[in-house]
């Protein structure tokens, strides 16, 4: 299960973790809405990363695991020295 909370009014949601199309849909749609900034982006982005990998596991698309490697590098980036 991924925990996600709402930017706006701090309503903690959660979504299953699964790399179905779905799944990654909707972890595309949190990252976009996380402020630039926001401590939680490189989690968004890693939550996308890891449902990318699993999709490529599961699919063997080599699209998916070109994606998966490109944010979790993003991620890291924007990680605090020594956090990540």
């Amino acid at each position: 299960m991924v925990w996600i909370m709402s930017f706006k009014d701090a309503t903690v949601y959660c979504l299953p973790t699964d790399a179905s199309d779905e799944g990654i849909r909707l972890r595309r749609i949190v990252f976009e809405l996380c402020p630039l900034g926001h401590q939680n982006c490189p989690r968004a982005l890693d939550d996308l990363s890891e449902a990318l990998r699993a999709c490529f596991t599961q699919r063997g698309s080599i699209e998916n695991i070109d994606e998966s490697i490109q944010l979790h590098r993003e991620g890291l980036s924007l990680c605090p020295e020594g956090q990540s």
